[in-house]
Parts: C-alpha cells; structure tokens; sequence
C-alpha cells in the first residue's frame, strides 16, 4: 500500500548509501571504498588505569589509528580504529565476511603490534566493516530539499568529522529554516570542500 504526502521541505539524512539522494537526482549515486576498514568495540575502564576517562585518547599507528573515549558515566569505554586494508569487490559485496569469525582474527592480528594488548584483550562486542567516502557533493536543484550527515558528504576518517559535520550541519539547518535563509546548501558546500580538502 502506497500514500502521499505533501510537507513544506524534505531533510535528507539516510547515510552514506542514501537511496533517497539517489531517488532526488533521479540517478544511481554510490560512495567509493576508501580502502580502510573500521574496528569498533567496547571496553570496561576498570581494565585500565593509564587512560583518562574525561578525555580522548588517540593512538597513532602504521597505516592506522585509534581512538577511546567515554561513552558515558558508566564503565564502559568506546574503542574504534581505522586500519588501512585493501579489498576486492568480490569481499565488499560478501556481506558475510565482516561477520567472520576468521576475518576478525586476522584484522585484530594485524593489529596486535600496534595496540597494547590490554586493549586487544578486552575488547568486547567487536564490529568490523569497510570505509565508505562520498565521491562528490550533490547539489539538489529544489530549493525546499537538504540533504545532511553521511547522506550530504562522507568525509575521510582522517579528521573524525562525520559525527561533528553532521551536527553542525543539523543546526545550521535549523537556524537557516528559523530565519527564512536560503543560503544552507552553498555554505554547507563551500565549508565541506574546505574540510575534505584539509583532511586529504
């Protein structure tokens, strides 16, 4: 069953394989693999005692880096690392591999000379998935349509800026609709152009 609707703007904000940008530009939009893969994973503070928990702790690497910081006041620590690693389109489009018990050892292997094995250790809940980033910014022709987040522009992991344009964006939207602005989507170009020019 199918409805229609009609609404005064239209916020675009479904990530990185938006199919809503794609349906908007009436054409198949699809990001690029950015040879890198992510680690996520969670770990108890009380397994370490040299990492300040009000804080971020960035670790620099070979061809990798890492990050933990709190996720609340709890216990719990987020732990997330970004490690170059080729791919073929065959293993990017097995969706199965990043669930692979086998894959996983063999990232977290590569990883072992790089990363205090206290962290390796205890990490809980392990994630593993491939690196995506937007191969150019689309502008939609209708001026009541924004697009933001992963949707708009996916950045490189370089500066950790998904999370922070993303929010940035979303108020700048916010006070762009307040005060009957139309000028949201070319700033928003020009600022991200500045910040994926930074971090290549």
């Amino acid at each position: 069953i199918y409805s229609s609707a009609e609404y005064n703007y239209l916020v675009i904000s479904d990530g990185v394989f938006s199919p809503t940008k794609s349906l908007v530009a009436n054409k198949q939009i699809e990001p690029k693999y950015f040879n890198s893969i992510a680690v996520r994973g969670t770990i108890n503070r009380k397994n370490f005692e040299n990492i300040n928990y009000n804080n971020i702790s960035l670790f620099l690497g070979s061809n990798f880096h890492s990050v933990i910081y709190p996720v609340n006041k709890g216990n719990k620590l987020n732990f997330i690392g970004i490690l170059r690693k080729n791919l073929s389109e065959d293993q990017l489009e097995d969706y199965s591999l990043f669930d692979d018990k086998n894959f996983l050892s063999s990232i977290l292997s590569n990883l072992s000379n790089q990363i205090d094995q206290n962290i390796l250790n205890n990490l809980k809940n392990i994630k593993c998935f491939p690196i995506f980033t937007s191969k150019e910014i689309y502008k939609p022709k209708q001026k009541n349509i924004f697009l933001i987040g992963d949707a708009f522009f996916t950045f490189l992991p370089t500066f950790a800026q998904g999370a922070s344009q993303s929010i940035e964006a979303a108020f700048e939207l916010c006070e762009s609709l307040k005060n009957g602005s139309n000028e949201f989507t070319n700033q928003r170009i020009e600022r991200t152009k500045m910040i994926n020019k930074k971090s290549k």
